[in-house]
């Protein structure tokens, strides 16, 4: 599909501008639209850095918000972050005053608030109070947000929907989340909530000619205990793999402190089926993954997973939680792409596992199938194409 507009992707913030920005998130999506026969260019806040892409353009924070600036880059279309943050509303009003639509991403699980899905936030800031000052900051939170979050947060947010022509969410259930929302703030902003996934890039892949291992593969920052649950991953490799000997996992990322301790702790034949193998080049992880049959995901939370996404591109099912705050997970799992555990717990999650393997042996999965069903959906290409589509209706 050939697109007589011009794009343009932005991130207000000061990220490096090199290729591993342009793997991921809107530089990732600059390239799908490169890709898909659009002229696009990718925005960054900040002052240029000597591997700043070459296509990548600069700008400062009065950049931002000069709508003269912004028609002087002749954009037709603007894909933008802003976090729903007040301070990035000036920029929208910017870029329309310049004449440019406006799409408006969404990096959310839809647990919105309490204007959106109520119990799940109720529930998701239980949760929270555990990495923050308990009971206490619970309870400030349900007031707050029942009170000065609706007269500022909320109607900053609003503000920023009206100003968008689309505003994309990542994954179906989000998608949900977000139209109760918008239900709320008013009916019209209904129509604007669509879904786009974040987009994979086109390196995950699995083509057959890599032969799939009795692997399991996690991503991670582990030292984030309170989203990553490093203490759920550990349980629940130990419970599964100790009757499984001819399963292995590898753990990838940045492993702080908790992993390597209980690592070191386990019996000496399971430790040597479980590798840490900690921070590794992008390609190096899409080359584990090709390996791999299971992806498993121990987050408590995540707006997307694009590790998920990454795997069943790559040929691999999913393992994770069953949870509004892991809303994709839901989706993935579909279509025998993996298996979820309705529990955040050690025991639940191996009972996932446990069942996923067993799915593999059986012959319940196809990696082929896998990857074809997920790469027509998530490649960052495709992506791109679905967006230029809703865009031109």
């Amino acid at each position: 599909m050939k697109s007589s507009l011009r794009w343009l992707t932005c991130a207000p913030r000061d990220y490096g501008g090199n290729a591993g920005f342009f793997a991921r998130d809107t530089g990732l999506l600059c390239r799908g639209l490169q890709e898909a026969g659009a002229e696009c260019r990718a925005i960054l806040a900040g002052v240029p850095r000597p591997d700043d892409e070459p296509d990548l353009i600069r700008a400062t924070s009065a950049e931002l918000r000069d709508a003269r600036w912004w028609k002087a880059l002749e954009g037709d279309v603007v894909v933008v972050h802003t976090w729903s943050r007040k301070v990035h509303t000036g920029m929208l009003e910017a870029i329309r005053e310049a004449g440019c639509r406006v799409v408006l991403i969404q990096d959310g699980t839809g647990v919105t608030g309490p204007l959106g899905s109520w119990g799940d936030w109720v529930r998701e800031s239980w949760y929270f109070r555990q990495r923050h000052a308990g009971i206490a900051w619970f309870a400030a939170r349900m007031v707050h947000g029942h009170t000065l979050r609706l007269v500022g947060f909320e109607r900053s947010r609003a503000r920023q929907f009206d100003l968008s022509d689309l505003i994309v969410v990542p994954s179906p259930r989000a998608l949900k989340g977000y139209q109760k929302l918008g239900h709320r703030l008013g009916g019209l902003l209904v129509a604007k909530f669509r879904l786009l996934p974040h987009p994979v890039a086109p390196w995950f892949e699995w083509n057959g000619t890599m032969p799939k291992e009795n692997l399991i593969v996690s991503i991670g920052r582990w030292t984030d205990h309170w989203q990553k649950r490093p203490d759920l991953l550990g349980g629940c490799l130990e419970k599964s793999l100790r009757d499984r000997p001819d399963w292995k996992a590898e753990v990838f990322g940045e492993p702080g402190q908790e992993l390597p301790r209980w690592h070191r702790d386990l019996e000496p034949a399971l430790r040597a089926r479980i590798h840490l193998a900690g921070v590794v080049p992008n390609r190096q992880l899409s080359a584990a993954m090709g390996r791999a049959k299971i992806s498993l995901c121990s987050s408590a939370y995540e707006s997307f997973h694009i590790a998920s996404g990454e795997a069943l591109c790559s040929g691999c099912s999913v393992v994770g939680v069953d949870s509004a705050m892991t809303p994709s997970l839901s989706w993935f799992a579909e279509e025998n792409s993996g298996t979820l555990s309705k529990t955040l717990n050690a025991q639940g999650l191996a009972e996932a596992l446990t069942a996923e393997i067993s799915a593999w042996e059986s012959g319940q999965r196809d990696s082929q199938a896998i990857s074809r069903r997920w790469r027509d959906c998530l490649h960052a290409g495709e992506v791109a194409r679905a967006l230029m589509e809703m865009v031109s209706c």
